[in-house]
């Protein structure tokens, strides 16, 4: 798990660290940097589990359970954003929604046969990796950007 650390986290931490008595300078998490939290943002984990078992976990789903493509291909992206979800749970709420948003959006970028049949006949590979490209990196960018900005200490 790669939890974000903003201002108000060290703000609690050191508010704990006074109450506790334990005074130990460089005790408290450092704040991360722009750069750190645009990549603590990004569903890497579930992205690499979805890339990797795509290609054997959808057929195998509709050998074995009698699936039709489309929906082993849901019962497959379901799985892997439960993992998502349970896996960023204890990072806050808006990482936890940031990076179940980009997972989503990966999903689209990657592809798969439902994705395929269903956008590229109407627009085309390349048009949707373009469009969905660019919603990417600016999900990807505007979300750290955005908790930058709203992020206030704890009072």
């Amino acid at each position: 798990m790669r939890k974000v650390i903003r201002r108000r986290d060290v703000a609690q931490e050191d508010a704990r660290a006074r109450n506790i008595g334990a005074g130990i300078p460089g005790a408290a998490p450092q704040i991360d940097s722009l750069y750190s939290s645009f990549a603590k943002y990004i569903p890497a984990e579930t992205v690499t589990v979805y890339a990797s078992l795509q290609s054997f976990a959808v057929p195998y789903l509709t050998d074995m359970f009698s699936f039709p493509q489309a929906q082993a291909f849901l019962v497959f992206v379901g799985g892997c954003l439960l993992f998502n979800i349970l896996y960023m749970l204890k990072t806050g709420w808006l990482q936890l929604f940031a990076s179940t948003g980009a997972f989503a959006l990966w999903v689209l970028l990657l592809g798969g046969e439902p994705v395929n049949e269903l956008f590229d006949n109407q627009f085309g590979e390349d048009a949707r990796r373009q469009l969905v490209g660019a919603i990417l990196i600016g999900w990807s960018v505007g979300v750290p950007l955005l908790d930058r900005m709203f992020d206030k200490p704890a009072e």
